[in-house]
């Protein structure tokens, strides 16, 4: 209501004369100025994509009246909120529903708040979708589809199945040769190729009037997507943007007009890469605890404590952007023995002990099949101990032999590192040592205040994404 009073009050600007053309069938381009739009008209009434700015949706309006008498206007489908594409929905909304995405009256609402007066005929849509949205009139169907970006998160195409034709406002410089992404990222450009690639059309007409056709964006989309997998490769392996660019080679587009941008190409998709991978890891390790320590031996006539002894290390890790990631240990170890005895006592136990670990982890990329890792984390060790003490002229067997079993937990920190080495795609060779401080009080049949692990294993690649 509002825009309709704003609209009877303002006086009229001059008037505007725009151009129309029959594009297939029923299928119209109208222009007005340096703006272009599309409406279908068919015996149940009209269909408008974009009816641009105000005075534009004005003509346009009389303009129906005139060639297309008795066809209201059914439908208003917007493809992104800018005044001028939608400024002329406040002309139209009377007799149509306004269609656009969910995002459209959010964004409209901000840039209202950013300048009031640009905005003060703006109309919202009164009806959204989230990805895909079918408008049927008559025999005819019109699809809109989201292709939003961080520029314009509301963006949609207009896709007309019937005619067999594409509208898309504000594309990626498709028709631009060598091709040259400007201020589009990387993600949004495939991700609007493919799209758009994937629908079966003869002709795409863009808001600025341009054309191309199907075979125009599938030709960019396969030389994109084959120079995207090379750099992902090139990345992937640790190569510097400067061995990207001299690198990233692909002689089956050799003799494409597209190639002689491919260093400017292959730089740009190299800056938005991002890469993920996890790794289930296995690996022989032998821990060593400290042999006898002066306050876990002290008294006794002799000691035995300690030592080295076989275990399994198991886990999982995650690889995230430039080696930076975090791993998740598991250690089940074989059992060592302690003994104590002096004249008048005896002690013998056996403990086992487990371990978890997380560890945040860093490994550089490089090109090279050997690499390194650092890491360091917190650790959790229960050990399990079982066994028997005896006290030499007490009472037997109440008063001088005892049975011991206990579980003891303590928390530690652990550091170390990784020498690793491929072996094939996704398989590593590893060597992993790690150093663990134990914290807290010690259990009494508990020798080591730390220990060292030293061994070798595999690092089997489970899922990785470079994108």
């Amino acid at each position: 209501m509002l825009s309709a009073a704003l609209s009877w009050a303002q006086p009229p600007g001059p008037a505007v004369s725009g151009v129309i053309t029959r594009i297939t069938g029923e299928l119209y381009e109208f222009s007005v100025a340096d703006q272009h739009s599309l409406f279908l008209v068919t015996p149940d009434g009209i269909v408008v994509a974009d009816p641009l700015a105000r005075d534009s949706a004005d003509w346009l309006q009389r303009e129906f009246q005139s060639r297309f008498p008795g066809r209201p206007v059914r439908y208003v489908l917007v493809t992104h909120y800018q005044r001028e594409r939608a400024e002329g929905v406040s002309a139209l909304f009377q007799t149509a529903e306004v269609i656009g995405h969910r995002e459209f009256n959010d964004v409209l609402s901000r840039a209202r708040r950013a300048n009031s007066s640009a905005h003060r005929f703006a109309h919202e849509v009164e009806t959204v979708f989230d990805d895909r949205k079918t408008v049927k009139i008559a025999d005819d169907t019109v699809e809109m589809i989201h292709v939003g970006t961080d520029r314009a998160p509301d963006m949609s195409l207009l896709f007309f199945p019937r005619e067999r034709a594409v509208f898309a406002v504000d594309p990626p410089p498709v028709t631009v040769v060598p091709f040259a992404f400007g201020v589009w990222k990387a993600n949004d450009v495939f991700t609007w190729l493919h799209v758009v690639s994937a629908l079966d059309f003869d002709v795409l007409i863009f808001g600025n009037g341009q054309r191309a056709t199907r075979a125009d964006v599938v030709s960019l989309r396969d030389y994109l997507d084959t120079l995207r997998a090379n750099v992902s490769t090139l990345y992937e392996k640790g190569h510097s943007l400067d061995d990207v660019e001299r690198l990233a080679t692909i002689p089956a587009y050799a003799s494409s007009p597209q190639y002689s941008s491919r260093r400017a190409q292959a730089a740009e998709i190299y800056r938005t890469l991002h890469l993920f991978r996890v790794d289930v890891l296995a690996a022989g390790v032998l821990n060593y605890v400290q042999q006898g320590p002066a306050d876990y031996c002290a008294g006794y006539a002799s000691c035995s404590a300690g030592g080295a002894r076989v275990e399994g290390t198991g886990g999982l890790g995650l690889s995230f952007n430039r080696g930076v990631g975090i791993s998740a240990e598991v250690t089940l170890g074989a059992q060592s023995w302690n003994s104590r005895l002096n004249p008048n006592y005896a002690e013998e136990v056996a403990v086992r002990q487990s371990r978890a670990t997380v560890l945040f982890r860093y490994a550089p990329l490089s090109p090279h099949s050997t690499g390194y890792a650092v890491v360091a984390g917190f650790s959790g060790t229960r050990a399990d101990i079982k066994g028997a003490n005896r006290l030499d002229g007490a009472l037997l067997p109440a008063g001088g032999r005892h049975l011991i079993e206990e579980r003891s937990l303590r928390y530690g920190v652990t550091v170390g590192a990784d020498l690793t080495q491929a072996v094939s795609r996704g398989v590593r060779l590893y060597l992993p040592v790690r150093f663990t401080r134990f914290s807290g009080d010690a259990s009494p049949h508990w020798p080591g205040t730390w220990d060292v692990q030293m061994g070798v294993g595999f690092r089997f690649g489970l899922v990785r994404q470079v994108n």
